[in-house]
């Protein structure tokens, strides 16, 4: 086999192993880490330092739109009802288990991208902000059916559950 075509054949191995590696990290490993309605959730998340793959270390969590239900009175007395689709708002605090880092994050509308540093351990603490609901149900209603949220993707993370 020539030069040249040995340098490809290595090229187009290491191409493979590339991809493969890329794949591999960025699959999710569990899918128990969503919401249990509004109840704080608490999730493990491992990351794993890759130099050879761009980017940083991050999760990235979004959530489906709740209802919300106002009903009104006219002065005739009839009952107006007006349903909408509304996002909630979730507070989000990774820390790692060494105290060395930590991220606060809010999930306000689809999605929001945690970025964490290398080869730590992170408690990720997700909690629905009752606050911002109450203002919100002064202007939409209350909410008939809660907002979810879910592990959308991860990367250069090893594990979490």
């Amino acid at each position: 086999m020539s030069g040249s075509k040995k340098f490809f054949c290595l090229l187009s191995i290491a191409a493979v192993i590339a991809v493969s590696e890329v794949l591999a990290v960025h699959m999710p490993v569990s899918a128990a880490t969503c919401s249990d309605g509004i109840k704080t959730r608490t999730i493990t998340v491992q990351t794993k330092a890759n130099y050879a793959i761009p980017g940083s270390e991050s999760i990235t969590l979004r959530q489906t739109k709740g209802v919300c239900k106002k009903e009104s009175r006219s002065i005739t007395g009839k009952v107006k009802t007006k349903t909408s689709k509304q996002y909630g708002t979730w507070k989000i605090v990774a820390k790692a288990t060494d105290q060395s880092s930590m991220v606060k994050k809010t999930l306000t509308g689809s999605r929001v991208k945690l970025k964490l540093k290398p080869n730590k351990t992170y408690e990720v603490t997700v909690s629905w902000d009752s606050g911002a609901a109450a203002f919100k149900t002064l202007d939409k209603g209350n909410y008939t059916s809660y907002p979810t949220w879910e592990v959308e993707s991860v990367w250069k993370v090893s594990e979490y559950y």
